[in-house]
């Protein structure tokens, strides 16, 4: 029982990092009017399934190199935007990318959960380097909304980022703590995550966007089987051992939605032009495309261990 309750407190913890860089960040400067906590507690938790599967995929296929990390991230963007909703059939084939792959799998799960924490256990310097990296970021992404939808006022801004992005870092904290051993699903959690993501997708998503039976499947299985390939060029067990994060760094986090809110508050005082929600789509919708790609060239080329 205790192990199962480390479990379900890394997914919420690995689900909040996952939501706030894919859903939170996202929506800097186009802020929801509702104040409900719900508004809020709801999309953590829908998240947090969309995590759960793709720790699963993590776990299952050994992933732990960048490609195969990328594809896993293939997983969860897919599982978003291909199942709980249906934004991946509006364009076929530019939303297979976005935001599936250019926002959740290259921005979230690359970026977010896999290369900051790599930089926490590197060095100051290097968080700082990707708390700067996040931070201009969402502030320069954030203004862009100016040209779709009213223009937040600053300490809207100020409050939404920092009151959810304080949280971050004890999501990241908690996540160094547990440790990866904390989430071991065995097939319980595997028949559990298929029969919900089935269910899902007979009774929500197809009713709702047909297209997803002829679209969904084979973009999927493609990404299995990349992932069951580079699966057999990993070993059952990890033999690194991760350095420890002093504490000071994940204060530095808080950098994130300070310098975001700083840059915002420039744009607003200078009546900030560029369109930058139509930049940033130019360069990642096809950022995922080519790292999908890359990503199969790369498992593609290996060969397996040998016993």
């Amino acid at each position: 029982m205790r192990q199962r309750l480390r479990g379900l407190i890394y997914v919420l913890l690995t689900g909040y990092i996952l939501c706030y860089f894919s859903e939170w960040m996202f929506w800097s400067g186009r802020i929801p009017a509702s104040s409900d906590p719900l508004a809020y507690i709801f999309p953590w938790l829908l998240y947090s399934f969309a995590t759960y599967v793709f720790l699963i995929a993590v776990h299952y296929f050994r992933v732990r190199s960048l490609p195969a990390v990328f594809l896993a991230g293939a997983v969860y963007g897919w599982v978003v935007e291909g199942i709980l909703v249906q934004t991946m059939y509006d364009s076929f084939p530019i939303h297979l990318s976005a935001t599936g792959l250019s926002w959740h799998a290259l921005i979230s799960v690359v970026g977010g959960w896999y290369l900051m924490r790599r930089w926490m256990r590197r060095s100051s310097r290097h968080t700082l380097y990707g708390v700067l990296l996040f931070g201009l970021f969402v502030g320069f992404w954030s203004g862009g909304w100016w040209v779709e939808a009213p223009i937040a006022p600053v300490e809207t801004v100020w409050l939404y980022n920092v009151i959810l992005g304080a949280p971050l870092v004890l999501a990241y904290a908690g996540l160094e703590r547990l440790g990866s051993a904390a989430f071991t699903p065995g097939r319980a959690d595997y028949v559990a995550a298929l029969a919900g993501l089935a269910a899902y997708f007979v009774l929500v998503t197809l009713p709702s966007q047909p297209l997803a039976l002829i679209i969904l499947p084979p973009a999927m299985a493609l990404v299995v089987f990349l992932l069951h390939r580079s699966r057999k060029n990993e070993p059952e067990h990890s033999p690194d051992v991760q350095p420890a994060v002093p504490g000071l760094r994940f204060g530095l986090l808080l950098g994130i939605p300070l310098l975001a809110s700083a840059l915002y508050t420039l744009a607003y005082m200078l009546g900030f032009p560029i369109q930058t929600l139509t930049i940033v789509y130019a360069v990642t919708i096809p950022a995922g495309f080519v790292a999908l790609l890359l990503s199969a060239f790369k498992i593609m080329r290996q060969r397996p261990l040998t016993p």
